[in-house]
């Protein structure tokens, strides 16, 4: 169903994954408004600068789907807060909070919505700047980077690092794991000056990005993307990288729309 955006009192959050077997959820919120809702609602200091994906642990409730919003009621926000539930983590650069939930039949979250194409964030760069991504030759490689899980590859030309795709790590990895995962990249990047290109908004494939600063993300000489940007965390990363790089050397794509059969 489509959410109206007239209930000013519900939370709006996006799924990035649920693991019945581990008994955790993940969830970020599709905007600061969210998070502004969500701190208030807890009692919480808000802060853009921190993380702000949250981890359920000891969910026992009903199957959710990833990638997907949903809503979260207020008085659900208001008993976590008066069981002191919410926990600040310290410690990782992509899950701001974790909840340790208790026993209860209580569900968490609604039925998923949908957002009108107008609500949604939909972020354009400089589609033109396609035609300044160089074409990769002469003595080409692959090197497929073990981060654990995620993704991170990298295509060398005549033995130079020429474009990075993807830079990811676990989930649960610390920010001392990320900072081990980019290892000595920042520099090699920083002389080789590689694009980006990222294949979609997970954050298994993002997740190093986000330990590196300004000044490490500015050696991506351009960056690709797609255009849909579902969450908080992937809405500051890409705008932390447009800076980093500039917009004329940041390119969105489109999603591919699937034709729909006819009978």
């Amino acid at each position: 169903m489509y959410y109206r955006r007239s209930n000013k009192v519900d939370v709006l959050v996006y799924i990035e994954e649920f693991d019945k077997n581990g008994k955790f959820v993940l969830f970020d919120f599709i905007d600061s408004n969210m998070l502004n809702l969500f701190t208030n609602y807890g009692n919480l200091s808000y802060n853009l600068s921190r993380p702000s994906m949250v981890l359920l642990k000891n969910y026992n409730l009903k199957t959710i789907q990833e990638n997907t919003i949903y809503t979260i009621k207020k008085e659900i926000i208001d008993g976590w807060r008066n069981l002191n539930l919410i926990n600040i983590e310290d410690n990782s650069f992509l899950i701001g909070y974790n909840i340790e939930l208790l026993k209860n039949k209580l569900e968490i979250f609604s039925e998923p919505v949908s957002l009108r194409s107008s609500q949604k964030y939909i972020i354009k760069g400089n589609g033109n700047s396609v035609n300044k991504i160089p074409k990769l030759k002469n003595k080409l490689s692959v090197t497929i980077r073990d981060v654990g899980q995620g993704n991170w590859n990298e295509i060398k030309s005549n033995d130079e690092i020429k474009l990075v795709y993807d830079a990811g790590g676990p989930i649960n990895a610390s920010k001392n794991d990320i900072i081990r995962i980019i290892g000595n990249r920042n520099t090699i990047y920083s002389k080789t000056k590689p694009g980006l290109i990222l294949s979609h908004w997970d954050k298994d494939h993002y997740h190093s990005l986000i330990g590196m600063n300004n000044k490490e993300l500015s050696n991506f000489s351009y960056f690709v993307c797609r255009d849909y940007i579902p969450n908080l965390t992937s809405i500051t990363l890409f705008n932390r990288i447009r800076s980093a790089v500039g917009i004329t050397n940041t390119i969105t794509i489109s999603s591919i729309v699937k034709a729909t059969k006819r009978s």
